[in-house]
C-alpha cells in the first residue's frame, strides 16, 4: 500500500497541491487506522491495512517534499533529515507501545 499510496501521491500533488494531498492521505490513514480497530476478521484486517499502506505512502512522499520546499535552504538538510529520522523514530516508539499495552492488557492473536 505504501509503495503504491507514494506512487498515486505524486501524481496529486501535481494536479492538487502537495498540502491537500497530505491531508487527503493523513484522513485516509486516520479512517482506516479507526477501521482496522473494528476489524471482525483477518481479510478485513489484511484489506483495511493496505489503505493505511496508501495514506502513509502519501504522508510520507508529501511531507518530504513539503519541508523541502518551505525550509530555509540553510537548514533544508537539518529538516528534510529530521522529518525522515522522525518517521523512524515514530515507527520503533508505536511498536514498543503497542508491545507494552498488548502485554499489558493481555491482549493479542
Amino acid at each position: 500500500g505504501m509503495i503504491i499510496g507514494g506512487m498515486v501521491a505524486g501524481a496529486f500533488e501535481d494536479a492538487l497541491s502537495r498540502k491537500r494531498t497530505l491531508l487527503w492521505g493523513l484522513r485516509l490513514n486516520a479512517a482506516a487506522c479507526v477501521l482496522t480497530s473494528l476489524a471482525p476478521d483477518i481479510n478485513s484486517l489484511i484489506a483495511l491495512r493496505f489503505f493505511v499502506g496508501l495514506g502513509v505512502g502519501a504522508i510520507l512522499s508529501s511531507l518530504t517534499a513539503l519541508s523541502a520546499e518551505l525550509s530555509p535552504p540553510s537548514h533544508r538538510g537539518l529538516f528534510v533529515t529530521a522529518v525522515s529520522g522522525f518517521w523512524s523514530f515514530g515507527m520503533i516508539f508505536s511498536a514498543m507501545a503497542a508491545y507494552g499495552i498488548m502485554g499489558f492488557a493481555g491482549l493479542g492473536w
